[in-house]
């Protein structure tokens, strides 16, 4: 019996110092042993707890974010302390920088673009635009009216803006004379008056609205030599429901060419060039009867236009047909 416990000492005092030596090279050559293992449920649950490693740091910086809101919301009138800001000089080609710029605010009820005027003469707008226009500019209602000045014209218009009367006014006088022009001894004084004055154009701009239909009817109490005849700019009718695009029937003055293009409103010189009348008078020219339309995008225009008789020209002819 003692003889056998000396045995089994002996064997466990053996073993012991190796296990413990193999303890020790695992402890102290840990990835050399781990790289060797080939086994694959192994290398499924090192994959599985580098995925868990992942999940874990990712919740960890939600709860930090949700930690850091929480703290804003709670102290919204926390005071921070000054911090000086050392600013350096840019150099000849680098760009200044600009620091505590306000933001640009309109000096009256409406932008520099939006008060700018319209002219009277001007393509039939789009109802889409006439809606935006109504809606920029101060509007009074009164009832299921609404009154307004979009675009600068007084309009009365539904509250949907479906229907609409505007009405426009263009004034062009011209007065002057000749001072100190005097005949010759024995002659006759001649033409040269010493003062007068005409009524170059006054056009009355009326036009009614129905969404994308404009009918435009112009007076015109003015004229170019001599005032005091009643005639007429125009009368038509424009659909206008396609982009940049005026389509026109009835009595209307064609865009021939650039000069013809500007408005009575805007001329560079006081009128067109005489050879630019000359020519579109053949076909074209104020009051002429036209079926046609016009297209215009930023930086050009194009129109074509069947054209009749000029407004009167049978009152003063009987024997004129259109060919």
């Amino acid at each position: 019996m003692i003889e056998s416990s000396h045995r089994y000492f002996s064997y466990f005092s053996v073993c012991y110092p190796a296990l413990l030596s193999a303890s020790l090279v695992c402890l102290v050559f840990p990835q050399p042993l781990l790289a060797r293992t080939l086994d694959p449920e192994v290398l499924e649950l090192r994959r599985e707890m580098a995925a868990m490693r992942q999940e874990m740091q990712a919740m960890r910086r939600e709860i930090r974010a949700q930690h850091a809101t929480s703290s804003h919301q709670t102290v919204p009138h926390a005071v921070h302390a000054p911090r000086t800001v050392h600013l350096t000089t840019a150099g000849p080609e680098e760009p200044v920088p600009v620091f505590s710029e306000e933001p640009s605010r309109p000096t009256g009820p409406r932008a520099p673009v939006d008060s700018r005027l319209i002219t009277s003469d001007g393509p039939a707008q789009s109802w889409a635009d006439f809606k935006a226009a109504s809606a920029k500019n101060e509007t009074m209602q009164i009832g299921g009216m609404q009154i307004g000045f979009p675009k600068g014209r007084p309009t009365i218009a539904s509250e949907d803006k479906a229907y609409a009367f505007s009405i426009g006014l263009l004034a062009q006088g011209d007065f002057g004379g000749f001072l100190g022009a005097g005949p010759k001894r024995g002659e006759g004084a001649g033409n040269f008056n010493k003062f007068t004055e005409n009524a170059r154009r006054l056009r009355l701009y009326m036009s009614w609205r129905y969404k994308d239909w404009v009918v435009n009817v112009t007076p015109d109490f003015g004229s170019s030599s001599v005032d005091g005849t009643v005639g007429l700019f125009e009368a038509n009718l424009n659909y206008t429901g396609l982009r940049n695009t005026t389509l026109t029937v009835g009595y209307f003055m064609p865009r021939m060419e650039e000069e013809s293009a500007e408005r009575s409103s805007g001329f560079e010189f006081l009128e067109r060039p005489t050879i630019v009348d000359l020519v579109r008078n053949i076909a074209g020219g104020v009051g002429r009867f036209s079926v046609g339309g016009e297209h215009w995008e930023d930086r050009w225009l194009a129109a074509a236009y069947f054209t009749g008789q000029k407004f009167g020209d049978r009152n003063k002819d009987t024997t004129i047909t259109d060919s």
